[in-house]
């Protein structure tokens, strides 16, 4: 769940390219002036409505990039000011990656290290191509964004890869990242060097990483005892839509490929996928957002985490343990002391 600040911005940008707000709006359930309410929060349903309205109406080359690079460390609240308050590079994207479930983004980030570089990696699958491409884009430059802000510097990655066919207008990734990209790559990824992971960040401040760790738990912590989905949000209704009878199977079966899915419900995978879409979901977030319930549940009725890392279709407890923390904040252990 994002801020109503982060999609106010995107309407300004749509405002700049000749689409007005019903237009760039409609059929999220929100409304121009819902956009002056900072208390508002928007779901990945509504963010993901807003972007497609975006680019049906605007051929606009770049406006990922654009909104990316405007996404400074004030949109994301407490989750921003935890990370520009860590001691080093390393703490920082710890602290993002461990709470990032507080953002329930579309784009899944996880972060590599292998000497002399440190990678994050962007996944967005489910999603059509353009509508993935904008948000693949606009996160990586909005990771970037924040990485020279943390650290008061303007760094250049040293080596950007994109899934996208070569676009005509590269200009446009020289300005926002310093490089060319490798396009038409095997996955989404920036890498960055390894030497700046130990790095002092200006702005450390102990007292406010743990402020914003504790207020970040809390809201965690509200979210679960709401009943608040990551999809829909607090008091949304579901719709007994196509994404429900998904929804459904995976609830059955957590295991279940995309492929799996679409042969249970009599329709091919590119239909699942345009289906979910126009829903304002993907695939990968009912997964998620499927495995992260049954998680909980099953560690709440006392499970091993290696049965549940199991029966949730891992392969390794250890990849369990990660998503579970990014889903959290906390490890499973931990999670478990404090229920």
């Amino acid at each position: 769940m994002r801020t109503i600040g982060v999609l106010a911005q995107l309407v300004r940008l749509a405002a700049e390219h000749g689409v007005d707000a019903d237009r760039c709006l409609a059929g999220t359930g929100l409304t121009e002036a819902d956009l002056a309410d900072p208390e508002r929060n928007v779901v990945p349903a509504q963010e993901i409505g807003a972007v497609a309205n975006l680019l049906e109406a605007c051929e606009a080359p770049g406006l990922g990039l654009i909104a990316g690079s405007r996404m400074h460390f004030t949109a994301y609240g407490v989750w921003g000011l935890g990370i520009l308050s860590c001691p080093t590079v390393r703490d920082a994207a710890d602290f993002g990656l461990r709470h990032l479930g507080f953002l329930s983004g579309v784009t899944e980030i996880r972060m590599e290290i292998d000497v002399p570089e440190y990678r994050f990696v962007l996944d967005a699958d489910g999603l059509p191509e353009k509508v993935r491409t904008f948000f693949i884009e606009r996160d990586m430059a909005a990771l970037l964004t924040l990485h020279r802000e943390t650290t008061s510097t303007q760094g250049i990655p040293r080596r950007l890869h994109l899934t996208r066919p070569a676009p005509p207008r590269v200009d446009l990734y020289l300005q926002t990242f310093g490089i060319e990209p490798v396009f038409a790559a095997d996955r989404d990824f920036m890498a960055l060097d390894a030497d700046l992971l130990d790095q002092p960040l200006p702005m450390a401040d102990e007292y406010t990483r743990q402020w914003s760790e504790q207020a970040l738990r809390k809201l965690a912590h509200r979210r679960r005892a709401g009943g608040e989905s990551p999809l829909t949000g607090a008091g949304e209704t579901k719709a007994a839509g196509f994404r429900e009878q998904v929804r459904a199977e995976l609830l059955r079966t957590p295991v279940l490929t995309l492929d799996e899915v679409a042969a249970r419900l009599s329709v091919s995978p590119r239909t699942v996928n345009r289906r979910l879409a126009a829903e304002g979901t993907c695939y990968r977030g009912l997964l998620q957002e499927v495995r992260a319930h049954l998680a909980e549940r099953m560690l709440t009725e006392g499970l091993r985490t290696k049965d549940i890392a199991r029966r949730l279709g891992y392969a390794e407890p250890a990849a369990f343990i990660h998503a579970f923390q990014r889903w959290k904040g906390v490890p499973p252990g931990r999670y478990r002391e404090n229920i």
